[in-house]
């Protein structure tokens, strides 16, 4: 996604928040078949976060418009260890949340979908999601740094019993290399 920092005061800072999120093919896993198309859909919203070198903590809130409407939220807490100038590794909780929008576009089984997937019907209030993450970012000059990272959490709430979840697994794992680039100092 992308960020603007608006406000700073010590270690907290403040601003705006953009982020993507990839819709999903039906055609994709053979569990889906039936469920329909989930367009991509962009979120917009704010942040607040602490650093003071040994410890982050930030939290999100933003709302999608797309393939879903509706709030989804973001926390974390790391404890961060610089092994070197130029190498940084962190590890610590997550913590996800989405409203009913989220829940039911993502989790959720309409009497349309039922009879065409032949899953039950299904409208939960809300997703939670809770990880353990790591990571360790590079620092490859002023502007640039790739960050590799893993995580791996358990889907929990009412949105653990979907029969898309069911058919699945609630937990869920993540491992990726991003690269970043810094336009102001």
């Amino acid at each position: 996604g992308l960020g603007a920092t608006l406000w700073r005061d010590g270690a907290f800072s403040a601003g705006a928040v953009g982020r993507w999120r990839f819709g999903r093919d039906q055609d994709d896993n053979d569990a889906l078949a039936g469920m329909g198309d989930i367009r991509p859909s962009g979120e917009a919203g704010g942040f607040l976060r602490y650093s003071d070198g040994t410890w982050l903590a930030s939290a999100e809130l933003r709302y999608a418009f797309g393939g879903f409407s509706g709030l989804v939220a973001d926390a974390r807490l790391d404890r961060v260890f610089r092994v070197r100038q130029d190498l940084i590794l962190s590890t610590g909780p997550r913590l996800s949340w989405g409203g009913s929008g989220f829940a039911e576009t993502y989790f959720g089984v309409t009497q349309d979908q039922s009879a065409r997937s032949g899953y039950a019907v299904f409208q939960p209030s809300n997703y939670w999601f809770g990880a353990i993450a790591a990571g360790a970012t590079w620092l490859i000059n002023d502007r640039w740094s790739a960050i590799a990272f893993g995580e791996v959490g358990q889907i929990f709430g009412d949105v653990a019993d979907s029969p898309l979840v069911k058919n699945g697994s609630a937990t869920q794992g993540v491992v990726g290399l991003t690269i970043a680039y810094r336009f102001l100092p």
